[in-house]
């Protein structure tokens, strides 16, 4: 079974629908592995998870030379405003890889393991500072980079508009780091991250490899949601 992951706007709503799906029959019957988070703690643990993904990457690097090469290559046709952005986006790609890929290794017929920032997360938003000229442009590029990338069996677009998003980015600033003042800065950046959402939303069902749900919060959806789990948890 491949991993499963989440993509959606900033606030919302990823980390609530994995507690969710923690608490729920699913969790009892130990089909969700808990998602591979990587929160913001303290300064020192912060530095132990830099010195980890430094480590991670560089065996990557060392041990598949030439798919962690194709990877910097996707990552440049982004046209990146800078050479540090460009860099930033090629380890965020990296290390989202470096997770599926040893999650697919935890995944069994009992097991489905959940990646809250995966690799899709990672393109979406590490795009929105790349200029292009139309939408086709941006797809092909998405589409190149993510067929470097580990495959997930699940992708789930968890579909809050963008007006409440921005709400609950302004109501918890402390929770979101940087993100409510970006928005202060620049607030055409909500209407570009819900279209880079979209299309790569797009590519996904496109997919044949890929399974796809959209997701919006309700009680119906969520049983919708556990069902399609439970189908990917089942051997065969």
């Amino acid at each position: 079974m491949r991993h499963i992951e989440f993509i959606g706007l900033p606030a919302a709503g990823k980390s609530t629908l994995i507690e969710a799906l923690q608490h729920g029959d699913l969790a009892r019957d130990r089909v969700i592995v808990a998602p591979l988070k990587r929160a913001p703690v303290t300064r020192a643990e912060k530095l132990s998870m830099r010195l980890q993904d430094l480590a991670s990457i560089s065996r990557q690097l060392l041990g598949s030379p030439i798919r962690s090469r194709r990877i910097w290559n996707a990552c440049a046709e982004f046209g990146q405003p800078s050479n540090a952005l460009r860099l930033r986006m090629y380890l965020n790609c990296l290390r989202a890889d470096i997770l599926a890929r040893s999650a697919h290794g935890t995944a069994n017929e009992n097991n489905l393991v959940i990646l809250e920032q995966g690799a899709y997360q990672a393109v979406w938003s590490l795009a929105l500072r790349s200029e292009f000229h139309t939408r086709e442009r941006f797809m092909l590029c998405c589409r190149r980079l993510t067929d470097c990338l580990a495959t997930p069996g699940l992708v789930i677009l968890v579909n809050t508009p963008p007006d409440v998003a921005r709400q609950r980015l302004a109501s918890e600033p402390d929770l979101h780091g940087r993100l409510p003042r970006l928005l202060e800065s620049d607030p055409g950046w909500m209407r570009r991250a819900q279209e880079n959402i979209e299309s790569l939303w797009e590519i996904a069902c496109e997919d044949p490899q890929v399974k796809t749900f959209r997701y919006t919060a309700g009680e119906d959806a969520l049983n919708d949601l556990e069902l399609i789990l439970r189908q990917l948890s089942t051997p065969g």
